[in-house]
C-alpha cells in the first residue's frame, strides 16, 4: 500500500483510495481479508516510486484542506502561517479518521467472517438434524404402516369372529328349537 511515514505518522496517497474502495467491495461481497490480501498481492495495484509519491501526498493534503475549508467555511485570505498550521492539523485529523475507518473496516470484516463461519457451522448442524429427522420420519412411517397392517388384520379377525358368533347363535337357536 503506497504511504509515507511510519506508525502514527503514516500518510496514504490518493491512489490508495482505490485500494480501500476495492477492499470494501470485496468484503461486502463476502471475500475474506486473507483472500483480499492475496488478490492485491497477485495484481500489485499500486507500485509508486518516491518521486511520484511526494506530489501525490501534497495533492492529498490540498484536497483534504479544500474539503475542510468548504465544510467549515474557512476564509482563504487568512495568514499563511495559520493556514499551514490548519493544514497540518487538518491532514492529521483526516489521516486519523482514515486510520479509524480502516480499523473499523477490519473489525467489520472480521465480524463478517466470524458470522459467516458461525452461519456455515449452524447450517451444517441444521442439515445434520434435518437428515436425522428425515431418517426418524421414515422409520416412524414404516412402523405406522406395519401397525396399520396389524390393525387391518385384527379388524378382519373381529369381523370373522362376529360372523362366527352370529352363525353359532343361529345354530344354537335352530338346535334349541328342534328339541322342543
Amino acid at each position: 500500500m503506497p504511504s509515507a511515514g511510519k506508525g502514527r505518522r503514516r500518510r496514504y496517497f490518493p491512489e490508495a483510495e482505490e485500494i480501500f474502495r476495492k477492499t470494501i467491495e470485496y468484503i461486502n461481497e463476502g471475500v475474506t481479508l486473507d483472500r483480499v490480501y492475496a488478490i492485491f498481492a497477485e495484481n500489485k495495484p499500486l507500485a509508486l516510486s518516491e518521486d511520484i509519491a511526494r506530489p501525490a501526498q501534497e495533492e492529498l493534503a490540498k484536497l483534504i484542506i479544500s474539503k475542510m475549508k468548504e465544510e467549515q467555511g474557512i476564509l482563504t485570505d487568512a495568514p499563511a502561517q495559520a493556514v499551514a498550521s490548519e493544514s497540518n492539523s487538518a491532514i492529521l485529523a483526516a489521516l486519523e479518521n482514515l486510520r479509524k475507518d480502516v480499523q473499523d473496516i477490519k473489525v467489520q470484516a472480521a465480524e463478517a467472517a466470524s458470522a459467516a463461519n458461525a452461519s456455515d457451522e449452524m447450517l451444517l448442524q441444521m442439515r445434520r438434524q434435518l437428515e436425522e429427522l428425515d431418517q426418524e420420519n421414515r422409520t416412524l412411517r414404516e412402523q405406522l404402516a406395519q401397525k396399520e397392517t396389524i390393525i387391518e388384520g385384527q379388524k378382519r379377525a373381529l369381523v370373522d369372529a362376529r360372523e362366527q358368533r352370529r352363525q353359532m347363535a343361529e345354530e344354537i337357536e335352530r338346535l334349541g328349537g328342534s328339541r322342543m
